[in-house]
């Protein structure tokens, strides 16, 4: 179901709230805004096909950017909200960015500060126009223009509302939509572009009755980040496919807030990684809220302990759907459903998807493995994705000839069909949800001139699922410390890639060619720094 079909269905209904604010609104109120904002884009000079940066936590105008770029036939690229200028810069260069809605401070993280400093530095970037969603406190170097995202929900001119209109009606459902960004193996991330029909389609998928059945009286706990496929596609899609409101705690994960929302917003439906459900049971708010109504949550963005689902049951009363999938496939490609066993929803991560197929196969011979048996899967459907931003040999490198995508992951089909991921074939590090490539951090240590080599890993972590770790190799008699290596990350790392572990040595283990064997670091990690686990 379109937007506006949703609207003329439902009208009066609630289709959000955010507690940080208080704001709710209505789906047609939504539906009329963002026509107004998607005319008011074409207005300020954008076009169809052109890109537009979203890079904020969970805020009202995150939402209104991906609703109205899509009725105005832009293209969205999801901006994480940590990047550095570095990082800021690469996107976007790398994607042409037209025009940016962005947020002035959060947290820790100077988005004004940022930005100034990346304009700076470029003086080629393709930006032309920078929408602050709050007001600004700084002018930035003149090169772009400023403008204030409340401009843009204003009644627009009735000939720009007549080529929104014009554009829905020819609109493709293989039209490009949206850009996510995906860590680089060689140091830089790539964009992985996302169409219409793959993204609309997961959504109704993932919240199809014999899944994660979801409706008009449900409310979805909204704790991962938007600038996440878990946020825009099975959050807000599902909003508008399903009727369902989605409730925002805070604009980035905050388990209080969270709790509060479960009591006082009546939340059912719960979003969020492992550790988020980690730090919800942790809370020491919980002790005093009981969980008398069933809830039930999805969790994706990270390997899911079976002891994790099974506390969840006992002390939150959540019944817990363990989703996998990969951005590049829109993103969920199998999911536990309704009937499922407790032994397939603990020990697998369900079952393919519809319309959606799925082979284990030898990586060596490319063949494809018995039933049982460890392999890489592959997947093929309308869920993958377009390809790579500007990058074809990238996309030829993980998308074959008979279109099937390789996700990199090690994976066994159960004798059910059910998928079991065991592992990963490349050296990804999944931090609380985020997806981290040890090359990326590689490259930026090994810049440093005391650095000789440098080498990054994953290890245990209870509450985050994994933590960065570095052995790093030092030039003789360089005096670097360990916070010395943390502060030269910062310049160029968003926070989560930063190492929390760090050990500098002499040497690595290697194999008889010279090659690094890393899973003989993560074996000794152990015994090398005091995990959590």
């Amino acid at each position: 179901m379109s937007q506006r079909a949703r609207t003329e269905t439902d009208p009066d209904h609630e289709c959000m709230k955010f507690m940080a604010t208080g704001y709710k609104t209505t789906f047609e109120k939504f539906e009329n805004v963002t026509n107004n904002i998607a005319a008011n884009f074409l207005a300020s000079g954008l076009s169809p096909g052109d890109r537009i940066g979203i890079w904020s936590p969970n805020h009202l105008e995150w939402m209104e950017t991906q609703f109205a770029a899509a009725k105005a036939g832009l293209i969205l690229v999801n901006v994480n909200p940590s990047y550095t200028a570095k990082e800021l810069q690469y996107v976007l260069k790398k994607c042409g960015i037209k025009a940016i809605v962005t947020d002035t401070k959060h947290g820790y993280q100077d988005y004004e500060g940022i930005l100034k400093k990346c304009l700076a530095e470029n003086l080629d970037h393709p930006l032309e126009q920078v929408i602050w969603r709050a007001d600004n406190s700084v002018t930035l170097d003149g090169s772009v223009r400023e403008l204030h995202f409340d401009k843009f929900r204003a009644e627009p001119d009735t000939n720009y509302q007549a080529m929104v209109e014009d554009i829905i009606a020819k609109a493709n459902t293989d039209d490009p939509v949206n850009i996510q960004f995906t860590s680089g193996t060689t140091g830089n991330p790539k964009g992985a572009l996302l169409s219409h029909h793959g993204i609309l389609n997961n959504a109704l998928q993932i919240t199809s009755d014999e899944r994660f059945r979801l409706g008009k009286d449900d409310n979805i706990l909204v704790n991962v980040p938007l600038y996440h496929c878990f946020g825009c596609v099975a959050g807000s899609l599902a909003m508008i496919t399903r009727g369902a409101k989605m409730v925002f705690p805070a604009p980035s994960f905050n388990p209080e807030k969270a709790l509060d929302a479960v009591r006082n917003e009546n939340t059912n439906i719960w979003y969020g990684t492992p550790t988020m459900y980690v730090d919800m049971l942790a809370h020491p708010s919980r002790a005093n809220q009981t969980f008398d109504k069933p809830n039930y949550g999805l969790m994706a963005g990270a390997m899911c302990p079976e002891q994790l689902l099974l506390d969840l049951k006992k002390e939150l009363n959540c019944e817990v759907f363990v989703a996998y999938g990969t951005t590049e496939n829109s993103p969920v490609t199998t999911l536990s459903t309704q009937s499922d066993s407790l032994n397939q929803k603990t020990t697998t991560v369900g079952a393919v998807m519809p319309h959606t197929e799925c082979k284990i196969i030898d990586t060596a011979s490319g063949g494809i493995v018995e039933r049982g048996e460890t392999g890489e899967v592959c997947i093929r459907g309308t869920c993958v994705f377009l390809g790579y931003w500007d990058e074809p040999e990238k996309t030829a490198e993980v998308v074959d000839d008979n279109n099937w995508y390789h996700t990199g992951d090690l994976g066994i089909m159960r004798s059910d069909g059910y998928i079991q991921i065991v592992g990963r074939s490349k050296d990804m590090i999944i931090r609380g949800g985020e997806n981290i490539y040890p090359a990326e951090i590689e490259a930026t240590l090994v810049k440093h001139p005391k650095i000789v080599d440098a080498h990054v890993i994953g290890v245990e972590s209870k509450r985050l699922g994994e933590e960065v770790a570095a052995y790093i190799r030092l030039e003789e008699g360089s005096g670097l410390s360990e916070e010395d290596i943390r502060e030269y990350c910062r310049e160029s790392l968003a926070y989560y890639k930063i190492p929390k572990f760090i050990k500098f040595v002499d040497s690595y283990p290697l194999t008889v060619t010279g090659k690094i064997q890393k899973f003989q670091l993560r074996s000794q990690s152990k015994d090398d720094f005091e995990l959590d686990i």
